[in-house]
């Protein structure tokens, strides 16, 4: 069994993630889904403090929701994508997903790396 505390903020960020998707304009769908790849990404890191933790997730999902319709176009774009048998709008749920789980290890890491090269290129 889950412990409380993990429930509990498990559906607090999911409840504030899909009012704030409401509100903006994002979809809710896709912000959940970058949550689970947030929460993902924090299966395999160290622990965290609780305030941490859900920062991580939500800066997760936002990215994920803004980022999965781009990506899911641009592979959609693509030559060899099979385009009337698979839809772009079930593909973003995906992109979401790996958006989300690579927002802070991979994605974050990176442009951290690009923006210390270019500061010291000036």
């Amino acid at each position: 069994m889950a412990e409380p505390t993990t429930t509990a903020v498990i559906g607090l960020t999911a409840g504030s993630l899909a009012i704030f998707g409401l509100v903006t304009g994002l979809q809710p769908a896709l912000l959940l889904a970058g949550m689970a790849g947030g929460w993902w990404a924090l299966s395999i890191r160290d622990p965290l403090p609780l305030p941490r933790r859900i920062t991580s997730i939500a800066i997760a999902a936002i990215f994920a929701a803004w980022g999965a319709p781009v990506a899911a176009s641009l592979i959609g774009s693509l030559s060899w994508w099979p385009g009337k048998s698979v839809a772009i709008e079930a593909l973003q749920l995906l992109v979401a997903l790996v958006l989300g789980r690579l927002a802070h290890t991979v994605l974050g890491s990176s442009l951290d790396k690009l923006a210390k090269r270019k500061m010291e290129g000036v």
